[in-house]
């Protein structure tokens, strides 16, 4: 019955609406005239829309909630009290084909704040709310995609809608502050293998072969904060599947991949003391390795033993029989649109306990293999050693060729011939770290005597950075595994998950504001923006 009554009250509404759009089409005169035909479907969505809001109208005002003259309503307590019917009472919400108003049944018993609106309930609708759930979620979509008042904006001129970039701006912040809380408090709960077995058993059917996890830290602009920014901590993590084999080797790789004879060895090493004292005009270049070199047969390099320190726990270094049971031109790919971020502006524990949460979403109580990138900051490692000890540790090669060109501009100018050996030098340094000779480079930084305070600058600056990440620069014996050596990942996260969002011109963020929207930007770079609204909805119903 209701909906023969329906359909007949809203064609009574149509009709006119329909009349009216196709009259203005008639006036538009002639189809030559420029322009006409976005013209015509700029008026023909905006009828829609027109026609849409009534249909959701007609559906909300279907039935008003009433469930007699009482209900019961659970107190938080445990109790159950009965509250007595008290009238209708309109309501009207902002919907993406415009407002809405319908009427709702209203039970509260006088003397306390117990109310309950069954309609609202079956509906999914807050009291507190003034936009309908849909257009919260794009609202929330279009807010972390871009800044909030653009992002009003597009709502507004696609729908025609009067709204406030405020309250997009709080709704994020709502949204991110409930994410990042969830996040934390499941992290907690399972900080370490075995502490719930139950929600790790959800993912006990991943088994990725290899799994990534990389770390890295960006900054991002606040006010009303001593340092103006605020470091964002961003963890990635990636399953990886074996290659085709057709692939063709990074220049690192097929580098590494071509080994160095004695003679190139010991050339190289003399080659770096010389440039320390020699000028350009007597340094020798044909000894160089030409960094092109195709891909021969690899030539593993076994790490030097080092006692470890009883402060801090060794990594895992890698055993020769994991090298040798891998063929030599295997080389793990990463899974296209795998890859899953989490972020945090809080210390590096609990980046530490998000990122082991996430892992073992993607499968690392299973992985066969787990491999750590980071760059050389201490708390990257520290991370690593209390939750990844299992993972292989592997310094980011990038960073480490950033950190030997830094050292080189220190300790011979950036100036004309100065800025010639410095390229030199460095290309040295890095020929001999890429081939696994690190205790050959410090052996060579520890006997060079510079003359300035700029240039022992430099030298600390590099040999420092060498002894700390000493375990994990085995760059061939990666390579041989066919493992990744650069954390690009997570570099190119730092840009599109964060800097893409957070930074920009004239962006200040507060502190909550930042920390929510990290979350949100993280949760949407992979993919789970949808899933985090449905829970989101599903708490504060619940609640």
């Amino acid at each position: 019955m209701w909906a023969e009554r329906a359909t007949r009250e809203s064609i009574a509404k149509l009709e006119p609406l329909l009349r009216e759009h196709f009259e203005r089409a008639a006036g538009r005169g002639s189809q030559q005239q420029a322009g006409f035909g976005e013209e015509a479907e700029a008026d023909a969505l905006r009828t829609g829309l027109a026609l849409t809001g009534i249909l959701f109208e007609t559906e909300l005002r279907r039935d008003a909630g009433h469930c007699g003259p009482r209900v019961e309503f659970p107190t938080p307590q445990g109790e159950l009290v009965e509250l007595p019917f008290q009238g209708y009472v309109d309501r009207s919400v902002q919907g993406v084909a415009g407002a809405a108003t319908f009427s709702r049944a209203y039970y509260h018993l006088d003397g306390t704040d117990y109310s309950r609106w069954p309609l609202e309930e079956r509906l999914g609708f807050l009291p507190d709310e003034q936009w309908t759930p849909l257009l919260q979620r794009w609202a929330l979509e279009d807010g972390v995609d871009s800044s909030f008042k653009p992002a009003i904006q597009k709502l507004s001129e696609r729908f025609g809608l009067q709204l406030s970039y405020t309250a997009c701006q709080a709704l994020c912040t709502t949204v991110g502050t409930s994410l990042a809380q969830q996040q934390q408090h499941e992290a907690n709960a399972v900080s370490q293998a075995g502490s719930h077995p139950d929600w790790e058993a959800q993912f006990a059917d991943k088994r990725p072969q290899v799994l990534v996890i990389q770390t890295d830290g960006t900054g991002a602009p606040v006010r009303d904060y001593e340092e103006k920014t605020r470091e964002v901590k961003l963890g990635a993590v990636y399953p990886m599947s074996p290659g085709t084999g057709q692939e063709e080797p990074s220049a690192a790789e097929a580098y590494v991949r071509a080994g160095l004879t004695e003679s190139q060895e010991d050339d190289l090493a003399r080659h770096v003391e010389q440039l320390q004292t020699a000028s350009l005009q007597q340094m020798p270049t044909a000894t160089l390795p030409d960094t092109g070199a195709t891909q021969p047969q690899v030539v593993p390099v076994e790490a030097a033993p080092t006692a470890p320190s009883p402060a801090r726990p060794r990594l895992r270094l890698l055993r020769a029989d994991e090298a040798s049971s891998q063929s030599p031109s295997t080389r793990w790919q990463q899974i296209a649109d795998s890859t899953r971020y989490v972020a945090t502006t809080q210390n590096s524990k609990i980046l530490g306990v998000l990122l082991y949460w996430l892992a073992v979403q993607m499968g690392y109580l299973q992985a066969k293999t787990v491999v750590f990138l980071a760059d050389g900051a201490k708390w990257c490692w520290n991370e690593m050693r209390t939750h990844f000890p299992n993972a292989i540790g592997i310094l980011d090669y990038f960073h480490l060729r950033e950190k030997v060109e830094e050292a080189a501009r220190l300790l011979f100018g950036e100036k004309g011939a100065d800025s010639v050996a410095a390229h030199v030098w460095a290309r040295c340094v890095i020929s001999l770290l890429l081939h696994g000779k690190v205790d050959r480079v410090i052996q060579i930084l520890r006997q060079l005597q510079p003359p300035s305070a700029e240039k022992q600058r430099g030298r600390h600056l590099l040999l420092s950075y060498l002894v700390n990440n000493r375990e994990q620069t085995d760059y061939p014996r990666y390579l041989a595994l066919g493992l990744p050596i650069g954390s690009g990942v997570v570099e190119g996260g730092a840009k599109h998950v964060i800097g893409a969002r957070l930074k920009g011109s004239g962006r200040r963020w507060n502190l909550q504001g930042a920390a929510a929207m990290a979350a949100l930007r993280a949760a949407r770079c992979s993919r789970r923006l949808q899933a985090v609204w449905r829970d989101y909805r599903q708490q504060r119903l619940a609640a």
